[in-house]
Formats: structure tokens, C-alpha cells, sequence
């Protein structure tokens, strides 16, 4: 898997760790491969407005996410709080209903 995910990334392709934080796999994943983007779990963006500790965990996992050269996105970005939490903890990514709503991708039946 890792030479698969090697030769991917000499060919351009930028790898990326979805559901990052939901099991203690998705930290070795950053020991193994190259990754360029890494998702943090959206159970644990949802909590961060509510819960100090959860907060507190999101905060350290974008710290080592960045100090690794990895992009941060956030996933389930459902509030202002959260995406000014977000942003002050220095991810530039995020996903969810208070950014935009899914949209249809043209040519789909539209």
C-alpha cells in the first residue's frame, strides 16, 4: 500500500486522510504516507462550540497537522463560533451548511 501510495504521489496525485481523529489508524496513516489534506472527523468539529476539551483536541490535531505540512479541512462547519473557532486555530478548509449547501453538479439531470 505504502509503494502504491508513493508512486501516486510522484505522478501528482495529492493524497488526503478523510475522518481524521475518528481512530487511532488515521495518525499512522501520517507516519506512512505523504499526505496533502487531512479531514478532521466531523463529530469533532460539531462539539467544539460546546465542549472545551473537544475543542482543545481539534486545536492540537490542526497544530500537528500543520507542522507537518498538511492542510487542514474541517468538516460539519455549521456555525459562525465554529468557523471563527476554526479560522483562529489556523485552518484554512472547511466543509458544512454554514459555508454552502451541496449543490447539484451541473449536467446532472438539471
Amino acid at each position: 500500500m505504502q509503494a502504491f501510495a508513493r508512486e501516486l504521489t510522484e505522478l501528482g496525485v495529492r493524497l488526503a486522510v478523510d475522518d481524521f481523529g475518528s481512530g487511532f489508524s488515521s495518525f499512522l496513516y501520517l507516519r506512512y504516507f505523504d499526505c496533502y489534506f487531512a479531514k478532521i472527523e466531523g463529530s469533532l468539529v460539531r462539539e467544539i462550540t460546546r465542549s472545551g476539551r473537544t475543542r482543545l483536541i481539534v486545536e492540537n490535531m490542526a497544530r500537528l497537522l500543520q507542522r507537518l505540512s498538511i492542510e487542514v479541512v474541517a468538516e460539519f462547519v455549521e456555525s459562525r463560533e465554529a468557523a471563527e473557532i476554526l479560522r483562529r486555530a489556523g485552518i484554512r478548509y472547511g466543509q458544512g451548511y454554514y459555508l454552502g449547501m451541496p449543490l447539484r453538479c451541473p449536467g446532472n439531470g438539471d
